[in-house]
């Protein structure tokens, strides 16, 4: 197997985004099928999101038919036995290259699917870097903000709430539940200022730090993806009870 080296460790990270949005009040909620309530099973969704971007949450409102597709995309970076792991293609390749180039200590993969017109959808997938791993919550899904990284790679962070500390080891999963209710923060909803019910499953795995990262065929990397964190053995972290706003972005 071919072996890239980083001149560094690297702390890798591991998403999987659950989201339901929803306008209205607890009679909206109500109705909504019994696998749109903080589902943490299995990933059931059989179309994929292609959008050429990233973006969470508010783009559920944009959705166009077009864009959602029967078959995923070819992959970038997966975790193969906690491995982070990409193609022999020169592209993929380039991206590792990139990681060295820019001095990144802290790579975030982030995927997920949300649910829309009675199904879930996949998301395409993104990876997130970063110089410091303190700036995490730029681009982590929801805020997601990392206030320690131990020499071991254990992670500390307080999401959803700073008077919440939470240890993540090396090799574990956590996941949170969260809800959040809409809300109106300027004008209104014709000024872009409107949040959305949101509830929210999100999976995170700590897969430490990695100073290697292995080259595998396409087929290898495309059969791993982050829905597996859902048949992982998890910690969950319920904060259902409490009141979420700008917490979840």
């Amino acid at each position: 197997m071919d072996k890239l080296t980083l001149p560094r460790p690297i702390l890798f990270l591991e998403f999987f985004v659950r989201e339901t949005l929803f306008k209205g009040k607890g009679t909206q909620r109500a109705a909504l099928p019994a696998y749109a309530a903080f589902y943490t099973g299995d990933s059931t969704a059989k179309r994929y999101h292609l959008s050429g971007q990233a973006g969470w949450t508010e783009s559920v409102w944009n959705i166009r038919d077009r864009d959602i597709h029967p078959h995923a995309p070819e992959r970038t970076l997966s975790f193969i036995n906690g491995i982070p792991s990409v193609s022999h293609s020169s592209e993929h390749q380039a991206v590792v290259q990139r990681w060295i180039d820019e001095n990144i200590h802290a790579v975030l993969s982030v995927e997920g699917e949300f649910f829309y017109q009675n199904g879930w959808i996949r998301r395409e997938s993104g990876i997130k870097t970063c110089i410091h791993p303190d700036a995490a919550s730029v681009s982590a899904p929801h805020g997601f903000r990392i206030i320690d990284v131990k020499p071991d790679g254990t992670v500390w962070t307080d999401f959803p709430r700073p008077e919440a500390a939470i240890k993540i080891a090396p090799g574990k999963t956590v996941c949170f539940l969260c809800r959040r209710e809409e809300y109106l923060f300027g004008y209104d909803e014709a000024h872009d200022r409107y949040q959305p019910n949101l509830n929210l499953v999100m999976f995170v795995k700590n897969n430490g730090f990695h100073q290697e990262v292995h080259c595998v065929s396409q087929r290898e990397l495309d059969a791993h993806d982050a829905s597996q964190l859902c048949k992982n053995s998890v910690t969950i972290k319920d904060f259902r009870k409490s009141s979420l706003r700008y917490e979840l972005g």
